[in-house]
């Protein structure tokens, strides 16, 4: 797609400096139980991979293939589910489910992403809550507006 077309995007960075890095979920009766410590790094270092993924994929997707060739900028598009999936399989609990219901609702052609931006958006805010609420230090998270 021409670069005039993706100028009406906006990639609007979602950063987050997380404080109080206390992992802990709740059981089934709600109260609070330590996250062990294996889990705790997975998911961690899950919402850096995810956020990254996020950031390269609004930069594809707003800059467009002007700078790179159609065929440099489809070849990257089509890496981002993989990623997205290596972040997702390494995370437990909230995060990977949101994980997983964002890259389900990827569509086929992530060149035509900027057509449901708000939907995007509204997923991929979904995994920076996640990440948010279990502490983990996320420095970025990229949605399309």
């Amino acid at each position: 797609m021409e670069r005039r077309a993706w100028s009406t995007v906006a990639a609007v960075l979602v950063m987050g400096s997380l404080a109080g890095c206390a992992s802990n979920t709740n059981d089934a009766a709600g109260t609070p139980s330590p996250t062990s410590s294996a889990e705790a790094d997975s998911n961690r270092q899950a919402c850096i991979d995810f956020g990254n993924t996020s950031l390269e994929l609004g930069t594809l997707i707003t800059e467009g293939s002007d700078d790179m060739g159609q065929a440099a900028w489809r070849s990257r598009l089509d890496v981002v589910p993989d990623r997205f999936d290596k972040a997702y399989v390494q995370a437990d609990g909230q995060i990977a489910d949101r994980m997983n219901e964002t890259i389900e609702n990827l569509p086929d052609n992530l060149g035509s992403l900027a057509l449901e931006a708000d939907d995007y958006s509204s997923d991929i805010r979904r995994v920076y809550n996640a990440c948010d609420a279990e502490g983990h230090p996320v420095d970025n998270f990229a949605t399309l507006e």
